[in-house]
């Protein structure tokens, strides 16, 4: 990976993989933290350490006042969660914490779908649709399920099937994709607000630089 850090930048925001950089980039959209902030996309949470490493030979490392890590809680939060607290510490030798609990550290760590439940970033989406559709997905999986089909990854199944009905009209093989090319996601519930504005107060004193 080429991520270099711009001279301007104050503020990373690191996330697993391309469709977590698609629903950050609309989440903060037009913020004025925009101006002071980068994206990185790990591709992939194991590559944490590596592009910690990098991040921190980069020349301009040194303006970089916040860090925040996204990651999935995946089937365990507290282990999910001590994964990065340990990559942090080994790599860039300093502390981070929850920012649920704690916005004042340097490095942040942030959860998906919260701090305490399993899941990831599709599980937040699905929080955001109307219970009923989510009641019918979740009847259609059963279904499947009794059809003798495993479905091994269920979050992402139900958010396709979600976003394939919403879009009828164009088919997104990419999360990413529809995120930006289909207005599917209520951005105005109070889960993801309640999330855009965790992040913005854990760089709130970076919007004045």
């Amino acid at each position: 990976m080429s991520f270099k850090i711009e001279e301007d930048t104050r503020c990373l925001l690191i996330v697993e993989g391309i469709d977590d950089k698609a629903f950050f980039q609309n989440l903060l959209e037009n913020r004025d933290i925009c101006r002071y902030l980068q994206i990185l996309n790990l591709n992939g949470i194991d590559n944490l350490r590596r592009e910690l490493g990098m991040i921190k030979n980069d020349p301009n490392y040194s303006n970089v006042r916040k860090i925040l890590i996204v990651r999935d809680s995946d089937n365990n939060p507290n282990t999910s969660l001590q994964s990065v607290k340990d990559a942090v510490r080994e790599i860039l030798n300093e502390d981070a914490n929850d920012i649920f609990y704690n916005c004042n550290s340097r490095v942040g760590i942030l959860m998906l779908p919260d701090s305490e439940s399993e899941g990831s970033l599709e599980d937040l989406i699905l929080n955001s649709c109307n219970e009923n559709i989510r009641n019918i997905i979740e009847n259609f999986i059963n279904q499947i399920e009794g059809e003798g089909l495993v479905i091994h990854k269920k979050s992402k199944y139900r958010v396709h099937c979600y976003f394939g009905a919403k879009c009828s009209h164009k088919l997104y093989i990419k999360l990413s994709n529809a995120i930006q090319n289909c207005d599917f996601i209520d951005f105005s519930h109070r889960e993801i607000l309640a999330l855009r504005e965790r992040v913005l107060n854990f760089f709130q004193e970076e919007t004045d630089v």
